[in-house]
């Protein structure tokens, strides 16, 4: 997948997230709104023609028999039907009462949108209607804060489930330098994403790094502050949003570590599922600096949140920063450790857990500690995800 403006160090893919046919990937250092400024592209996994190809990976998405060009002129491999070699098949031109033995028109903008006939050939949209040119990148490919400024990097990190995406900003300055803020996208009934909300903690502070970690279910959005000085410098804490009937987000709990010490950067990672919540500490230091550990929050369905348990690796070594990546699916959760030197000086590795919840008449005891064994190795470990069955 590449953006259809991208640049030099825009950094596309740094993270991603996938509902459905839908693939959010950020590119934190775009520079539309300023450098490294941020953006988001929105990928649809759609196919128009019905070819069984979809629209992203399909040279020609409003031809069914054709869905690639080797040669890169234009023309599909099943036949040549471009007689002007222009880039649009001659169904299409004729389709829109363009002349196939003219290349020249490829190059005009008939509709008056900002896009020339050849590129509205490729992107799949119509190029006798008159396309809003300010609404249709947002509608195809990108998103970007209503006010976002240089150096906010905004979509380091994002989450996207169904109609609603989050983007994180860590490094805007909302309640301060480096404060951090999360953005909320709705896809609308136009098909258009819309920024709804940019949601802030009520304490937040200069140089929180707020929006550093998230994810999102259904109306939940968990959201990290790894560099928040609660209980200490950099120690971190994780913030809980939820979106109530009319579309409205609210603060519901602000979550911190029993043990948690300065810098731990409890928050880097999260990963939410039903009323679990596991969140990352890579630098706590418990066997030596930055051994790392990670954290079972479990919801009482009420919107009480209480810390069930603490994760640590079995062979837990300074260094490993156990907790760097984290997912949880149901009752199994995944925590990468992605400087872990079992094959190797940072060879990496992937640690599995059956998340240890108690029953609801235990809670308020001690949260116990819980060691874990290494279930994959040679993986850097820093992007994990489980997506419901199986593991990546």
């Amino acid at each position: 997948l590449l953006a259809n403006d991208g640049e030099a160090s825009d950094f596309l893919g740094w993270f991603a997230s996938m509902s459905g046919n839908r693939v959010l990937l950020s590119a934190p250092f775009e520079g539309d709104n300023g450098a490294d400024a941020g953006a988001v592209y929105i990928f649809e996994f759609t196919d128009t023609d019905g070819d069984g190809y979809p629209d992203i990976a399909d040279e020609f998405p409003n031809d069914p028999n054709e869905f690639e060009d080797f040669d890169g002129d234009g023309i599909g491999n099943n036949a040549d039907p471009d007689d002007d070699n222009d880039g649009m098949p001659d169904s299409f031109e004729v389709l829109y009462g363009f002349d196939p033995l003219d290349p020249a028109d490829a190059t005009l903008d008939f509709d008056g949108d900002g896009f020339d006939n050849e590129t509205e050939f490729r992107i799949g949209t119509n190029p006798i209607i008159d396309d809003d040119p300010e609404l249709l990148p947002q509608l195809h490919y990108k998103i970007l804060a209503s006010d976002g400024r240089a150096d906010d990097t905004f979509g380091q990190f994002v989450s996207i489930d169904g109609d609603t995406a989050l983007v994180g900003a860590w490094e805007a300055d909302a309640q301060g330098d480096g404060s951090g803020a999360v953005y909320v996208y709705e896809l609308d009934a136009q098909g258009a994403w819309v920024e709804q909300a940019k949601l802030v903690p009520a304490d937040g502070m200069a140089g929180d790094a707020f929006g550093w970690g998230l994810d999102l279910e259904g109306d939940t959005a968990l959201i990290g502050a790894s560099w928040a000085d609660d209980l200490g410098s950099n120690a971190g804490a994780v913030y809980v949003f939820t979106r109530d009937g009319t579309g409205n987000w609210s603060e519901q709990a602000k979550l911190l570590a029993s043990d948690g010490a300065a810098n731990d950067e409890f928050g880097q990672s999260v990963s939410l599922s039903g009323n679990i919540a596991v969140i990352g500490a890579y630098g706590d230091a418990d066997a030596g600096s930055f051994t790392g550990s990670a954290y079972v929050f479990v919801n009482d369905g009420f919107g009480n949140w209480s810390e069930e348990a603490k994760l640590v690796a079995s062979d837990a070594a300074a260094g490993d920063y156990f907790g760097i990546a984290v997912s949880v699916d149901v009752d199994t959760a995944l925590i990468g450790a992605h400087l872990d030197d079992d094959n190797g000086i940072d060879s990496g590795s992937v640690m599995s857990s059956h998340v240890p919840v108690r029953a609801t008449g235990s809670r308020g005891r001690t949260s116990p500690t819980t060691t874990i064994r290494t279930i994959c190795q040679a993986t850097d470990g820093t992007a994990i995800g489980i997506p419901r069955d199986s593991s990546v």
